[in-house]
Parts: structure tokens; C-alpha cells; sequence
């Protein structure tokens, strides 16, 4: 099957746009949006609610779809979760009878610990924080169809950033703190590590997998870790700033910052990240 139409579900967020950018010029694309309709000439947008639309014959005219529509601010209801849980169903299931390939961008978060790292370690059941939950339980739908036939791309992907490291909410915080000179308190283990990776290297996976036809659970970040007591006095260093560090010895459990293997993404993919994070960070 050659594939020429793609819709693109979440595409006016920050991986959206990434993606359709490195998509337009392969595939006619179209995304979808929730709110302001994004300038873009060279996409046709159209606006899906989730939940609402029950006639999926929508879809028919795609060749493919990339879900990444779960967003943080959609999911803070139970009403917003099950719209969303309900949409992707009917999406999964219109996918795998078309026998359409269908992307979904999950999270490495929804591990359970640390120490097992590979796409088979076992995973959350359930988490209290809403987004989290939100991708265990969204996963666990795509899964369960890609058992059945579907032809399903699952990218379990770290923290997300850009050249000017956007999208990175804890350096964002911790940058606003320092640059007020605010005291920065950081939880033991100190040796706590986390991995990364570029938004591009995301979308160049993706247009790969729909041109090589890759399915299957993968994980996907960067092949060095960053230890966070590192990134933070970096930060430090970079802004001038005069915050002190304070290390308490209280183990915070719901700071987790999942170490994976990336090994089975860099043997089919052969993929080898191009933008190194320590780089811009302090640049």
C-alpha cells in the first residue's frame, strides 16, 4: 500500500507542527485543531471533536493516521478523558478493519519504575495525575487493537524539545526560578537521570515508519542521560544566577524520570539522534 493522504490528529500543537513540516513535502496532509485555526496554507485544517463525531467516514479518504491529539488541558475532567478514550476506540477500530497504519505517540511515564528498560518492562496500571493516566489507558486501547491486526507505530517518547528547548515544563521552571534568584530545592537519589529527544528526530521516525512500513512498541529518545542535578546547576551557570541549591534528604515519589533502552528504535530505524540537548542547554 502506497501511502499519499495523512491525517494528522493534534497537528497545531508542538510535535504537530514539527511533523507536518517534515510530512508536506512526502504526503498530502491534513490536521485537525481544537481551538484557533493555525496559518498554514500548505495543510488543510479542519476541526474534530472528540467524543462527538460518530460518523467516522472522515477517515475513509486517509491513508494513514498519526494520533498525537492528548493534550494536558483536555484531559483534567472525567468527561474530557472518556470523549477522548471513546474517539481513539472508534479510530483504532476504523483503522484495523480498513487495514489503515495507524501512529500513536505514547510516553515513556508510563513505566513503572527504573530499573527494567525494555519495550516489554511492565508498566503503570493506573496514575493520579490525569495525563499520565491518560496515556497508560490510551496505549492500552492502541495495544489491544494492534494485537488484533491493526497496524499500529507506538513511539514511547521522553521529554520533547526544540533548538530553544521549548516544551520542557521542569527547565522552565527551574529557569524562572533562577532567574529570580529563588531558592531551588532538588529531592534525593541526586544520581536521578532522565533522557530526551528532539522534536525533528521524532518526525523523521515517522516519516520513515510510514515509508518502510514499521510497526510495532518502540521507544524513542536520545542515547545519552542527563543526570537533573546537572541540567539544573548548568541552568544555574547559564543565567548568572545567584539561587542556592538545597538537596533534601527526602526521596520525592512522584518525581519519575524513566531511563529506557533505545535499542530496538536505533537496530530497525537505524537512528542516530542529530541534535544534542547539553549542547543548547548551554550555549
Amino acid at each position: 500500500m502506497v501511502i499519499k493522504k495523512v491525517l494528522i490528529t493534534g497537528g497545531s500543537g508542538f510535535v504537530g507542527k514539527s511533523i507536518i513540516k517534515y510530512l508536506k513535502g512526502s504526503f498530502k496532509i491534513t490536521a485537525s485543531y481544537n481551538n484557533k485555526k493555525p496559518k498554514n496554507n500548505n495543510v488543510k485544517w479542519i476541526n474534530l471533536r472528540f467524543g462527538k463525531n460518530k460518523n467516522l467516514k472522515l477517515f475513509e479518504k486517509f491513508d494513514a493516521v498519526i494520533h498525537l491529539a492528548t493534550s494536558k488541558s483536555k484531559i483534567d475532567s472525567k468527561d474530557d478523558f472518556l470523549m477522548e478514550k471513546i474517539f481513539l476506540k472508534k479510530i483504532c477500530k476504523f483503522c484495523l478493519t480498513k487495514n489503515k497504519p495507524f501512529i500513536f505517540l505514547s510516553s515513556t511515564i508510563i513505566y513503572k519504575n527504573r530499573s527494567k528498560n525494555k519495550e516489554s518492562s511492565q508498566i503503570r496500571i493506573k496514575h493520579n495525575n490525569p495525563y499520565i493516566n491518560s496515556k497508560i489507558n490510551f496505549e492500552k486501547i492502541v495495544r489491544k487493537n494492534f494485537k488484533k491486526g491493526l497496524k499500529a507505530l507506538i513511539l514511547r517518547v521522553p521529554s520533547v524539545y526544540d533548538d530553544n528547548l521549548n516544551n520542557i515544563k521542569f527547565i522552565e521552571k527551574i529557569k524562572n526560578k533562577l532567574i529570580s534568584n529563588k531558592k531551588i530545592v532538588f529531592y534525593k537519589p541526586t544520581n536521578v537521570k532522565t533522557r530526551f529527544i528532539h522534536v525533528e528526530d521524532i518526525s523523521k521516525i515517522i516519516k520513515d515508519s510510514l515509508k518502510l512500513n514499521y510497526y510495532g512498541v518502540y521507544n524513542l529518545e536520545s542515547k545519552e542521560s542527563f543526570r537533573i542535578l546537572d541540567i539544573i546547576k548548568k541552568l544555574k551557570k547559564k543565567v548568572k544566577s545567584k539561587s542556592q541549591i538545597s538537596i533534601v534528604n527526602k526521596k520525592f515519589e512522584n518525581l519519575i524520570f524513566p531511563e529506557v533502552s533505545n535499542f530496538k528504535i536505533r537496530r530497525n530505524f537505524k537512528i542516530v539522534p542529530q541534535k544534542k540537548f547539553m549542547s543548547l542547554l548551554i550555549s
